[in-house]
């Protein structure tokens, strides 16, 4: 069970649409009475960002199904960091699984169903991390003045606003910014990188490394990308 959550991770990593820490609401009990099932026709919209997907809009919530193996839906609030994955079975429209992600790595507790809508399977994505990603939000607001809740990756936007005036943009409240964590090294850290560089291409970027365990500050440092070598280095 666990690859399927790691595929459901990878997937939304390639997708490229991902101004509050609000959080689509997970399903919190371990026995589904009523089995949730995919309502297909919910979405009518095509996706701009994946011709092969669909999406549906209700207020500030933003869903998005794409259909592999099986059905992935991804469900996020407008410009939330947070988002939430759930895959269905393709005949049945059961769910099969959910999982959390906070920009690109899974976070909290991670879920499998089986046919009768039952969890069978639980993961926590938080164990190796005793600073929470809560924490890690709350850090970086205070300490640097940077909203890790609200997800900026709007290129197109940016690019505009530093054309428009240069000396107006500002890439701690308008700049792409992203967090990764990993094992590096001895430790299980937070990867927070801000750029420093309008537009799609992060020529220079600052990235503070922050100990996920402690949640003091590893590094920080401004310069181009630079990512950690070998297998520790993706997202955990």
């Amino acid at each position: 069970m666990k690859k399927k959550f790691i595929f459901c991770m990878m997937f939304v990593l390639s997708w490229n649409a991902v101004v509050s820490q609000t959080k689509p609401s997970s399903n919190n009990s371990n026995n589904k009475n009523n089995m949730e099932k995919l309502n297909l026709n919910e979405f009518t919209e095509n996706n701009p960002k994946n011709t092969a997907g669909k999406m549906m809009t209700k207020g500030d919530t933003i869903k998005t199904l794409i259909k592999d193996d099986r059905y992935f839906v991804k469900e996020r609030v407008k410009n939330s960091a947070f988002s939430m994955v759930r895959s269905y079975d393709t005949s049945s429209l059961a769910i099969c699984t959910e999982v959390m992600l906070f920009y690109g790595f899974c976070t909290g507790i991670g879920k499998s169903y089986d046919e009768k809508g039952d969890v069978i399977e639980e993961e926590d994505y938080d164990k190796d991390y005793p600073f929470s990603v809560e924490m890690l939000i709350d850090k970086c607001k205070k300490e640097y003045g940077i909203d890790l809740s609200v997800d900026m990756d709007d290129f197109d936007y940016m690019r505009a606003k530093y054309l428009s005036d240069p000396n107006a943009y500002n890439p701690y409240s308008d700049g792409y910014r992203f967090v990764r964590r990993y094992f590096y090294i001895d430790k299980y850290v937070y990867d927070v990188g801000i750029s420093l560089t309008p537009g799609p291409i992060c020529a220079l970027r600052r990235a503070i490394l922050i100990d996920g365990s402690t949640g003091e500050v590893i590094s920080d440092e401004t310069g181009p990308p630079a990512y950690p070598p070998g297998p520790t280095g993706g997202p955990k």
